[in-house]
């Protein structure tokens, strides 16, 4: 059996969806403490046709030095959530599939997460469900929520 363990992060690249279809087992690990500064779990970088940019969630820093990733809030009074709908609109309204995909994207910008985890999880798993994977929830061995997802592809179809 594969298991593969990764931290979450902010709207993956594609070699972490390659790790979750090659796993049998994946799981989120966010009871891990949040990188101080820049990191994947709260940016990502796009291309658009200006070229790269850098799409940032904002966070309210907690006092405490060793914050966990599931504990990180999300700065709201920021307009983070327009600026980066409309980055990745622009990045890939000419895409085949964009009018498929639209609406999902649309709705991570007008929802109010509880955290960061929350968002990088739940955004991963909404992309990992329309790959078509099986998809459950398990309880950590601490005190977190650990997602799992089981992988199909393994299995031959008929």
């Amino acid at each position: 059996m594969n298991v593969v363990i990764n931290q979450p992060c902010y709207l993956p690249w594609r070699g972490y969806f390659a790790l979750i279809m090659s796993a049998d087992v994946f799981v989120f690990y966010d009871d891990v403490q949040l990188p101080q500064g820049r990191s994947f779990q709260t940016r990502v970088q796009i291309k658009t046709r200006y070229g790269k940019k850098w799409l940032t969630v904002p966070l309210i820093r907690a006092r405490k030095k060793n914050q966990l990733i599931l504990e990180a809030q999300i700065h709201e009074q920021s307009k983070w959530r327009k600026k980066h709908y409309r980055a990745i609109q622009d990045s890939l309204s000419l895409c085949l599939y964009w009018t498929t995909y639209e609406p999902m994207i649309r709705e991570w910008y007008n929802y109010t997460w509880n955290g960061l985890a929350d968002l990088t999880i739940q955004t991963t798993l909404d992309i990992v469900t329309s790959l078509s994977r099986v998809v459950r929830r398990k309880d950590s061995l601490k005190s977190a929520n650990v997602w799992v997802l089981l992988s199909i592809s393994h299995q031959q179809v008929a």
